[in-house]
């Protein structure tokens, strides 16, 4: 180790004293720009959704309400290249009269297949058995292909499995049916035969409107609303859930029970740290619905409730970006009352992105993309410049510090600096941390790594702070390393609260972490599962610049 310095360490920590009134948490994220990226007439519909395939384009759907029982166009697939120039690919028509033509409407975002194609599904807008819902497939250049009839109330769309395998949700019929239809699970085999796994029989719950998502038990997980159903007199009222469902052998098991009256819309998705995270459209302290975490022990945990200001209603999901946050939007609330785009930590602590102003769009309803530009995308199907709703942009600007200053990154946990050992130059030192002595092996230099994130380069050696090998394990050991781009290098500032913050690898989404919460000199850094410990925080202390100052960094 270098000499310690320690009445040099004394000077720093009672000026950053001074100074703790004005300190703030670091955000690497610090303001976000949003643009219209194509608007909509509502001559085909307005905008449900849209992915990005692997050839770079942009894919979505549309949908319009019938005129009436003649011929009538219900939507459409397109395609967007980044600049928002569109092509139509599919028009979906409607005609209870001569040609009588049943393509159903869509309802919910596309889904690229492996095979490089996409699959939706429709609906009968008319709520009508005769003229029943699809799967369907169409290719990058608007090949189209029905797979399977189902019935009409599915309006969520389909996923691929591991096995290959379509699998998908079906609503239910919300009123009296015989025999009852309360929504159900299903598969779509190879042959495209339409296989039900699971009918939802109303006595605890019903009503499956979102997406699945297979997780890493090879389950399928998903919710349901809940509501009244038709299957008693007077007709009982069931609540909303998380349910999961074993894929080959369709053995149901219901996970959570909303029995606050929450509404779960939107699809849940997994985290990088295993656990499930959703929303829901009410609910929460405020009633306006909420974020929440779900481990599959059956705790959840509510990560924000909505109050109206900071948005309301979310029907879709959130989405998790390459610097571990979560993403998404609210249908209601906000500055002008049209909805929100915002970013949640895992652990909580909510920021608006945008508020839509009707303007430049209004109420979206399905997820957001991460594009592989690093942008969000998403679609609006009300207001902006055509009144037909609206694919929007949303880039997060970074205003790193200057590359010229450094700070000391100090563990909550103990005081101590991060250091690496020996103030060694070499490739693979490892990263520990020792008491404050204000030597260049415990200086660090922040410079973008995009998406939000930063590398950390140590001063002594213009190395950066590497997770070893790029694993995913816990215990990794956090080293220095030539900077080479890679994610592993890459990571995200998240507020932990008093001007500390969490900071995570982008590659594996987890914590540098003080091992086993040690005080001890020489104690090794590593990566670990996020848990909320004061070993996995840090503040960000300036070095003392020539004249003398101290300050932390704080948001900007």
């Amino acid at each position: 180790m270098t000499t310690r310095h320690n009445s040099r360490c004394l000077r720093l920590v009672l000026a950053a004293v001074a100074v703790l009134a004005a300190t703030t948490a670091v955000s690497a994220q610090q303001s976000a720009t949003y643009e219209v990226v194509s608007s909509f007439d509502g001559t085909l519909g307005v905008p449900i959704g849209v992915i990005q395939a692997h050839d770079g384009r942009f894919y979505g759907t549309t949908v319009r309400g019938a005129d009436n029982f003649l011929l009538s166009t219900i939507g459409s697939v397109f395609v967007m290249d980044p600049a928002g120039a569109r092509t139509t690919l599919k028009i979906f028509q409607q005609s209870f009269s001569p040609p009588f033509l049943f393509d159903g409407t869509p309802a919910s975002n596309l889904f690229e297949g492996s095979d490089g194609n996409l699959y939706g599904t429709t609906y009968n807008q008319a709520s009508s058995p005769i003229a029943q819902g699809h799967v369907y497939r169409i290719s990058p250049t608007g090949a189209y292909t029905r797979l399977a009839t189902a019935a009409w109330e599915m309006r969520a769309g389909v996923i691929q499995a591991r096995d290959g395998r379509l699998y998908g949700t079906a609503d239910g019929s919300h009123t009296i049916s015989v025999p009852p239809n309360n929504g159900s699970v299903y598969r779509i085999e190879a042959n495209n035969a339409f296989t039900t796994l699971h009918s939802f029989p109303g006595t605890d719950t019903a009503y499956p409107v979102a997406e699945l998502v297979e997780a890493d038990d090879g389950r399928l997980y998903g919710t349901t609303i809940g509501g009244t159903v038709f299957v008693g007199n007077p007709p009982p009222t069931v609540p909303g859930a998380i349910f999961s469902i074993d894929p080959v052998t369709g053995e149901f098991d219901i996970r959570h029970r909303f029995t606050d009256g929450s509404r779960p819309v939107g699809r849940l998705i997994q985290g990088r740290d295993g656990l499930l995270y959703g929303t829901t459209f009410n609910g929460g302290d405020f009633g306006l619905g909420t974020v929440f975490s779900f481990d599959r022990a059956g705790t959840l945990t509510t990560l924000h409730s909505f109050a109206g200001d900071d948005g309301a209603n979310p029907n879709a999901g959130v989405i998790q970006g390459a610097d571990g946050r979560l993403y998404g939007n609210t249908t209601n609330g906000g500055a002008f009352g049209q909805g929100t785009v915002f970013v949640i930590n895992i652990t909580g602590g909510l920021t608006t992105l945008h508020d839509f102003t009707l303007s430049d769009g209004a109420n979206p309803t399905t997820e957001l993309i991460q594009a592989s530009d690093g942008a969000f995308y998403g679609a609006a199907p009300n207001g902006g410049p055509l009144d037909g709703g609206v694919v929007f942009r949303i880039r997060l600007e970074t205003s790193p510090p200057p590359s010229d200053e450094y700070f000391e990154i100090i563990s909550r946990n103990s005081g101590k600096c991060l250091d690496v050992f020996g103030a060694s130059t070499d490739a693979g030192a490892a990263a520990i941390q020792w008491i404050c002595h204000g030597g260049a092996n415990q200086q660090w230099r922040l410079e973008p790594a995009g998406g939000g994130a930063v590398r950390i380069i140590a001063r002594h050696s213009g190395q950066a702070l590497d997770v070893f090998g790029a694993l995913l394990d816990d215990v990794t050991p956090i080293i220095q390393w030539p900077v080479h781009g890679g994610d592993n290098q890459a990571w995200t500032l998240e507020p932990a609260g008093d001007g500390y913050v969490r900071i995570v690898a982008r590659h594996s989404g987890k914590a540098m972490d003080v091992e086993f919460a040690s005080t001890d000199d020489g104690a090794r850094v590593i990566q670990y599962t996020p848990h909320g410990g004061a070993n996995q925080q840090w503040l960000l202390r300036a070095v003392p610049s020539p004249a003398g100052a101290v300050s932390t960094l704080s948001a900007r």
